[in-house]
């Protein structure tokens, strides 16, 4: 009898390791295909099958792209530090935060030659650390968030594909703004190389939990709101220089089938923050839920792999970018 218990025993820690080992090792270090994984993913997030063949709703085809449109550009865009380069060689201007200073790991970082106030980022992930002091500064705590941060890739889970090949690093920008005060972000998406709507970040400073609400491209208010988003009735106004942020997104999305564009505007300077490919991870919903199909038809899907007939693009330049 006690054999049997044993057997049972060892039977179910075998299935309860198995469960663990599928769900958390080949789930996320990659090793289930991206044609089997992103359709598998996406059921579990909205709990319907994948229509990959005929995609309509914005969704949808943001996981076509995934798996059927990997222009090595969107490696360069998608890199926070590098994306710079590609910014000034397209509008041979330098619309990037002023950088402080880039390294391999923590332990590299001078912190006596940084300012006082700063932003410490990885160059693959989301949401900086604003060193608002950096004599009060638990830099103990801050170590751990960075390799915490070096050490997740944001492709495995959800197989955003610019994310999988970028060379991880730590760096520095200016802190725009107090850090303390309300700090307003521009994110313009654009289809086809044409901005269609944004919306403006408000409500934060940190660029964490804040609200966001959408325009159209003449700054007028749209009736729609990201599923478990919030928005603001406070008045927002129109930039002076807006048209410029138009104009400049638009530049920097010339022959991208899908971008979304992140701006800040301090004191009528413009700032070009980073590229999104696939903004909240490529599963975009909105409300009213015929927005869906709505702005997905403002993307018209290129020819898989099409960006290999660009005749325009500096393979070299961008071979020596990426390095």
């Amino acid at each position: 009898m006690n054999i049997i218990n044993t057997l049972k025993a060892v039977k179910k820690t075998i299935k309860e390791k198995k469960k663990y080992f599928i769900k958390n090792y080949i789930k996320n270090k990659g090793y289930i295909p991206d044609k089997i994984y992103i359709p598998k993913y996406y059921k579990e997030h909205y709990g319907k099958v994948l229509n990959i063949t005929h995609p309509k709703t914005i969704a949808e085809k943001n996981q076509w792209m995934k798996l059927y449109y990997r222009d090595p550009l969107f490696v360069l865009m998608s890199d926070k530090y590098r994306n710079r380069f590609y910014i000034e060689k397209v509008t041979g201007k330098d619309y990037s935060v002023p950088l402080l200073g880039v390294w391999k790991k923590f332990e590299d970082i001078d912190f006596s030659s940084l300012p006082k106030s700063f932003v410490l980022k990885t160059n693959h992930d989301n949401h900086p650390i604003f060193v608002l002091d950096k004599d009060s500064a638990d830099f103990e705590a801050i170590k751990r968030q960075i390799y915490e941060k070096l050490r997740i890739s944001k492709y495995y889970k959800t197989r955003e594909w610019g994310y999988k090949n970028i060379k991880r690093c730590v760096f520095a920008e200016e802190l725009l703004g107090d850090g303390i005060h309300e700090f307003l972000d521009y994110k313009f998406f654009c289809f086809n190389g044409k901005v269609k709507y944004l919306y403006v970040f408000t409500d934060s400073t940190d660029g964490k939990n804040g609200k966001m609400t959408f325009f159209d491209r003449d700054f007028n208010r749209m009736p729609i709101k990201l599923y478990k988003c919030r928005t603001t009735n406070k008045n927002i106004s129109k930039p002076e220089n807006f048209e410029e942020m138009i104009s400049l997104a638009e530049e920097l999305a010339k022959d991208i089938p899908f971008v979304r564009v992140d701006m800040f505007n301090v004191e009528g300077r413009i700032y070009v923050g980073e590229f999104t490919f696939y903004p909240s991870n490529g599963f975009l919903s909105y409300k009213p839920e015929e927005y869906d199909e709505i702005i997905g038809s403002y993307l018209t899907l290129p020819e898989k792999n099409g960006w290999k007939k660009l005749k325009n693009r500096d393979k070299q330049w961008l071979k020596k970018s990426l390095m």
